[in-house]
């Protein structure tokens, strides 16, 4: 007689790396909830990782409560959309946290309305982003209040200036003109989580590095800017901030929080500063994948409470 699906699915144990680190640590459904990264643990921006589909469907049928917590600049019903051409059953999780959302939710609290020159990701939606949220796009640095970083592909000048060669160039010359006004970060990444392993200054860059970008030249001899100042000029929304986390800590009560992610510098690095937080680095797919491990970890001077290969 055939085994109904479901009845299958609630007996299969999912890939025995995961399967012992819940049981050997006791980190059961009533104590414990899964904080999930997307691109880089769950698919690689294309598609899902192998067995992801059916580890998360084993999960949720073992009652854990699964939440979703990315930096990806997206707001929530393009993740979710996302999400479903990609495969996934968008109801297992109990959350779904973007810094994309909580950026989104930090501008609309901002007095209204506030010029915004906008770093974006060519999406159709990178001045609606703006415009949503009570502000008016400007086309100038210089005139604006507030630069955003929320993508690396369309710097919205007018003309835009596309993704090319001298990209980092047209960046740090637009930052340096509009050196000393707020920044606004929608997604904390350095670099993209199927970045290919060549030298450093060829990795495709994400929002974080024009952060990182613009903070130098506020650090420069001639910026005149205390470090005080410089720190408060430049807001990143997303893991390892505290922001996105506290949203998940205000929907979720569970005792335990499992962040699980291949980011030492965002999954990891944000999850060890958070009471009742642990963070699980996983290390096949993503940013560090093929890499020295033991290097990684004494480089950036973060220690993960769990390591497994993958999610699945």
């Amino acid at each position: 007689k055939p085994i109904p699906l479901l009845l299958y699915l609630s007996s299969v144990s999912p890939p025995s790396p995961l399967k012992n680190l819940l049981e050997s640590n006791n980190y059961t459904p009533q104590t414990t909830s899964l904080n999930l990264d997307l691109w880089g643990l769950l698919h690689s921006g294309s598609q899902p990782y192998k067995r992801v589909l059916l580890t998360l469907r084993y999960l949720y049928l073992k009652n854990y409560t699964l939440n979703v917590l990315s930096n990806s600049s997206k707001r929530l019903p393009e993740t979710k959309l996302h999400l479903e051409k990609l495969g996934f059953t968008v109801s297992q999780f109990s959350s779904i946290v973007t810094s994309g959302e909580a950026c989104s939710f930090y501008l609309s609290s901002l007095p209204s309305p506030k010029k915004i020159f906008v770093f974006g990701s060519g999406a159709v939606d990178d001045l609606s982003y703006v415009t949503d949220s009570g502000h008016l796009i400007s086309h100038s640095i210089t005139e604006s209040d507030i630069i955003l970083s929320r993508g690396t592909f369309l710097i919205h000048t007018d003309p835009p200036i596309s993704k090319s060669g001298t990209y980092e160039c047209d960046v740090k010359e637009l930052l340096e003109e509009g050196k000393g006004k707020e920044m606004i970060v929608c997604n904390p990444d350095i670099y993209r989580p199927d970045a290919v392993k060549v030298k450093e200054e060829d990795l495709d860059i994400m929002p974080g590095k024009i952060a990182i970008w613009y903070s130098e030249i506020l650090s420069s001899s001639d910026s005149g800017l205390p470090s005080s100042k410089i720190s408060s000029l430049i807001y990143q929304i997303g893991k390892p901030h505290p922001l996105v986390f506290s949203v998940i800590d205000e929907e979720d009560r569970s005792p335990i929080k499992l962040m699980f992610g291949d980011s030492l510098l965002t999954d990891v690095r944000g999850s060890n500063f958070r009471n009742g937080w642990k963070s699980v680095w996983t290390t096949e797919n993503g940013i560090h994948r093929g890499l020295d491990l033991n290097n990684e970890i004494n480089k950036y001077d973060i220690e993960p409470d769990h390591i497994i290969p993958t999610f699945t």
